[in-house]
């Protein structure tokens, strides 16, 4: 299984303060401790040792709720037409948008440190329904003193999310943008993973489902279709089947190969013209 893909499958709902309200204080719990416990030791988790603490975000922010709406106070004065970045303020944070996705690193970064903010921005290649989309989030700072960190602790708590328009999902709705929201007393650093359209054969850092805006399958019903149903549908797309990861265990079955007559439950795009797929056999639950 490719390491692109097991980065896809660690993702997972991101917790904001804000949500504390909207349920009940016991999911709220279990869900910033599922956040925090999941992923590998690369990419994602909250380190309890001396080394980046990573927050992977998930393109469905809004899903969990965290769409607030908030008064904007813009910052800065002059033109802003070659800005890569807007920021205003909205009670005691900071609102950055992303208003040119194509900009260079430097350029994001620059424009953090004027505002006196330790953050780096990269971009990753991303399939087109992730392009425009926070990847991920990590930090290197720690209290001074401190060589551990417990979730709380963790700078990453006091950084949210939001989607504009609310509660927009960016697999399905055009235009969606991810919102980042940062105390204005935030200090510690920040590294931020962004998504950018991908170069010619370019593989994707961030990939897509295959039902996302711009993506192969887009509009149409191909979930618990057989291989075979789908193939033809991504051949009508000009997109291959490029590999299969098998559900269920079964000699004969891996990512190379899988028969036609087994259900797909879900898949991606890692690569311009080219799909992954989920599949599991007949008669079993996906």
């Amino acid at each position: 299984m490719s390491t692109t893909n097991q980065r896809l499958r660690e993702l997972n709902p991101v917790s904001d303060g804000e949500l504390a309200g909207r349920i009940s204080p016991q999911a709220h719990d279990e869900l910033v401790g599922a956040i925090m416990r999941t992923g590998s030791p690369e990419r994602s988790g909250v380190s309890l040792f001396k080394r980046p603490v990573v927050r992977r975000v998930v393109p469905a922010l809004a899903a969990a709720g965290l769409a607030a709406a908030f008064t904007i106070i813009p910052i800065g004065g002059g033109s802003t037409e070659a800005a890569a970045l807007s920021f205003s303020r909205s009670g005691e944070y900071l609102i950055v948008r992303v208003i040119d996705p194509y900009a260079d690193t430097a350029k994001y970064n620059a424009e953090f440190k004027k505002q006196g903010l330790d953050v780096q921005m990269t971009t990753s290649a991303a399939s087109p329904s992730s392009v425009g989309q926070l990847g991920s989030i990590r930090s290197t700072s720690f209290p001074p003193g401190k060589t551990q960190l417990t979730n709380e602790e963790s700078p990453l708590y006091k950084v949210k999310f939001t989607s504009e328009p609310e509660l927009c999902n960016p697999y399905f709705t055009d235009p969606c943008q991810t919102v980042i929201k940062i105390p204005l007393d935030f200090k510690a650093n920040l590294q931020l993973e962004f998504g950018r359209k991908a170069k010619p054969g370019e593989a994707y850092d961030m990939p897509g489902s295959l039902e996302g805006i711009g993506e192969p399958l887009h509009g149409l019903q191909w979930r618990n279709k057989t291989v075979a149903e789908v193939r033809a549908l991504l051949a009508s797309r000009n997109t291959v089947i490029a590999g299969f990861y098998p559900r269920k265990a079964q000699a004969g079955v891996d990512e190379h190969h899988a028969p036609d007559d087994w259900l797909v439950a879900d898949g991606r795009t890692q690569k311009l013209g080219e799909a992954h797929l989920d599949v599991y056999p007949r008669g079993t639950q996906p």
